[in-house]
């Protein structure tokens, strides 16, 4: 079993080494390369890598953590991707997890997350670690942050959606929706998030710039997930969606009639 570990990184010059360096830390269990995607940094951040044991892509122009999760697919050699945010760290015995669960595996899994401070967990599971289904996300069964960890013959039969800005539940939902029943959580954090990062990826979503990107990614997420939520009688967080689609939708109208 080889892991290939996919750090997207965007101007994260100041604290990419972390990520990086959470990887090579790992008790050597499992096999596995890790393979920056340069989504367009101006930082530097090449600088940081000469002579390290990663794989580094630079890629000209900023185009969003989905094409650069897609650039590291198409690079990787393992059997599985792992996708590290490069604000983020995995935990000393992250792989020692997965080996440990390595028979138990699906095309999707999860792994859990804490928080780097409080070292409080930002995930809920209702039965603990085991098998998960679409139902079991919209009803909250799973909920919260986690770290993905995927089958690459997946991305064979679907990419993430380049045209979102961010939204990896929209990937993970639809295939469980249209291609796999079930994902493997596991009830374990093995990613660090600290929420010291200013400028996190997921900071972006409440600046100006990005109305217009949120307001098309809810609307698209709304219509193809609506009638889940409301077939499953999870009204509350269907309406909370479509609350959320009805504010960028009014910002969006009004930064267009107030250009």
């Amino acid at each position: 079993m080889k892991i290939s570990v996919v750090i997207p990184t965007y101007n994260r010059r100041h604290c990419i080494l972390n990520a990086v360096n959470s990887v090579l830390r790992q008790k050597k269990v499992l096999k596995y390369e890790i393979i920056i995607i340069d989504d367009g940094s101006k930082d530097g951040t090449i600088e940081l890598f000469k002579g390290m044991p990663v794989k580094y892509f630079w890629f000209h122009k900023n185009r969003g953590v989905n094409f650069a999760r897609n650039r590291g697919v198409e690079k990787a050699t393992g059997d599985y991707i792992l996708f590290l945010d490069s604000d983020d760290e995995l935990t000393d015995d992250a792989f020692e997890t997965i080996k440990e669960n390595e028979y138990k595996l699906l095309s999707i899994n999860f792994l859990g997350v804490r928080e780097k401070a409080t070292k409080h967990k930002m995930y809920g599971l209702s039965h603990g670690t085991g098998y998960y289904s679409l139902e079991d996300l919209i009803t909250k069964k799973a909920r919260g942050e986690f770290l993905g960890l995927f089958k690459k013959h997946l991305f064979k039969i679907e990419k993430f959606d380049e045209s979102f800005f961010c939204f990896e539940i929209f990937y993970t939902m639809k295939m469980l929706k249209d291609y796999v029943s079930l994902c493997y959580i596991i009830d374990k954090p093995c990613r660090i998030y600290s929420f010291e990062q200013t400028n996190r990826i997921s900071n972006e979503f409440r600046t100006f710039k990005r109305v217009s990107q949120r307001f098309r990614d809810y609307k698209r997420f709304l219509k193809e997930f609506g009638p889940d939520y409301i077939k499953y009688e999870q009204y509350g967080s269907y309406f909370s969606i479509l609350f959320k689609t009805v504010v960028f939708g009014v910002v969006h109208f009004a930064r267009k009639l107030f250009r």
